[in-house]
């Protein structure tokens, strides 16, 4: 997978980032110390066992950093990390500083693992949050029977789905509360749940029949990936003028081939 994405970040490192610009996260889960161990270009690493911040030291490769925040278990996972233990900084709270072989070699999974919405690197440092939500809905049943297969997948996916649910219970509360401002969308909402009048025209048939595309490794068909585009563009127009910063309504899609004002749903089905 590596390999994959150094074809399309050749040998980009997190050094090679903008410096003025938005500022790239890159979220994996730490499995030794059951941390969030991110990446980005002032520092990398977490708070059991300390950070990376010195630029000659953290300037690992983009394209493996990617890999790790997206190797997902069991089958992509683990991507190491060889370190030297003398590259960490201590900071407040790195209780498992001391132990040197955590600070040796970092065994990374999928940022999801820890955080399914990659928002705790941000919302206690902004006061502004835009979140969008691209998981889908998972499914209600697997069925009458019970394979092995399914039982390991099953209570994964129901695991991941309740983080999600407890962060956007956070997320609502900070801001019905005040603390904080912005807007949260999730790739299953129908329009009309923003109660927005001038919302991009969109056939109720859509956001379920999106939502329902399964996240896997292979490639799209061009109806299924642009009308995806078309679907998160008209959410995100809608839940940001709803609930942000209203403006000037757009008058095409990204892809007006694939508009989704029209009914026929017809997305790729799931392989079997």
């Amino acid at each position: 997978m590596i390999n994959q994405y150094r074809k399309l970040l050749r040998d980009t490192t997190l050094q090679d980032l903008p410096s003025d610009g938005p500022q790239f996260v890159f979220n994996t889960t730490n499995m030794a110390t059951g941390a969030n161990f991110r990446f980005q270009k002032q520092y990398s690493g977490d708070y059991r066992i300390g950070l990376v911040s010195r630029p000659e030291l953290n300037s690992f490769s983009l394209a493996k950093v990617v890999a790790a925040s997206a190797a997902s278990p069991p089958f992509l996972s683990p991507v190491i990390f060889e370190m030297s233990p003398d590259a960490f900084e201590r900071t407040k709270g790195a209780d498992l500083y001391d132990n040197v072989s955590r600070r040796t070699k970092i065994v990374c999974t999928d940022g999801g693992v820890y955080d399914n919405m990659g928002v705790e690197p941000i919302w206690k440092r902004y006061r502004t949050l835009l979140v969008f939500d691209a998981g889908g809905s998972p499914t209600l049943s697997i069925g009458r029977s019970f394979p092995w297969i399914g039982q390991l997948i099953r209570p994964y996916n129901l695991t991941t789905e309740q983080d999600r649910d407890l962060r956007r219970r956070i997320l609502y509360e900070a801001f019905e509360s005040g603390r904080r401002t912005g807007a949260y969308w999730y790739i299953p909402m129908t329009l009309d749940r923003f109660e927005l009048k001038d919302a991009m025209p969109v056939d109720p048939c859509w956001p379920n029949e999106l939502a329902s595309v399964d996240t896997r490794l292979t490639k799209f068909s061009k109806d299924t990936q642009y009308r995806l585009i078309n679907w998160g563009y008209a959410l995100t127009d809608t839940a940001v003028r709803r609930w942000y910063q209203n403006s000037t309504k757009p008058t095409k899609w990204p892809f007006e081939k694939y508009s989704l004002g029209q009914s026929s749903c017809v997305c790729e089905p799931a392989p079997s």
